[in-house]
């Protein structure tokens, strides 16, 4: 098992391969890429099996071939890792498409940051949509594109009932957005504990309408 998964790792790595005559500066690169590569975790068994979303104690089962990711940092990770992830793996990024889909349709919404099967109310914007988004316009398949464009669709343009809202439902200040087109900074965004004043919800949010207007 020890010589498979070192034979995997290797595999992965050889993905991308440089040339330098220092040493240290491989070790730095390939550790990093390793890093990248760890999350998000695969969720299913090899039946199929993965625990369905903000459902406690109830699972489903895959169409073949399929794989079920969870633990999506996505707040972290669509800059760069994701980006890195479908050019790299694109089978591997259809799949995770095909998990916050998935998510979306057994909670409700499209999760924006979906962490121990899951919703939660971190952070403002949404990244989700930028993924996709991306994975879209480098012809990554494996996924539902309209059921896709339907669940980022409610994200944008409808607000959460309340009891939903306060369990991570929904964008962050949506109301604010859609009644201003931003964000103001008398808005103290609740229910978003990992912005803590005003002027990182106002930076944060800024940034991603200026991105993804």
């Amino acid at each position: 098992m020890r010589a498979k998964a070192a034979n995997a790792w290797q595999k992965a790595l050889n993905k991308i391969q440089i040339t330098d005559s220092n040493e240290k500066n491989k070790h730095i690169f390939y550790t990093a890429m390793y890093h990248s590569l760890i999350m998000p975790r695969l969720m299913n068994n090899v039946s199929g099996t993965y625990p369905k979303f903000s459902k406690q104690y109830q699972t489903e089962k895959l169409k073949p071939g399929s794989n079920y990711y969870d633990d999506l940092s996505m707040w972290d990770i669509y800059r760069a890792e994701l980006p890195l992830l479908e050019i790299l793996h694109p089978k591997l990024t259809g799949d995770i498409v095909n998990s916050l889909i998935l998510k979306g349709q057994q909670g409700g919404w499209m999760p924006i940051f979906p962490v121990w099967s899951s919703y939660t109310s971190a952070m403002i914007g949404d990244h989700t949509m930028p993924f996709i988004a991306s994975t879209y316009l480098k012809g990554i398949k494996g996924y539902d594109v309209n059921e896709a464009y339907r669940l980022l669709r409610q994200n944008a343009f409808d607000a959460a009932p309340l009891a939903d809202y306060k369990d991570g439902k929904g964008r962050r200040a949506i109301q604010s957005y859609l009644k201003y087109g931003y964000i103001p900074l008398e808005d103290s965004v609740k229910d978003a504990p990992t912005a803590p004043n005003k002027y990182r919800v106002h930076w944060s949010m800024l940034m991603m309408t200026t991105r993804w207007p």
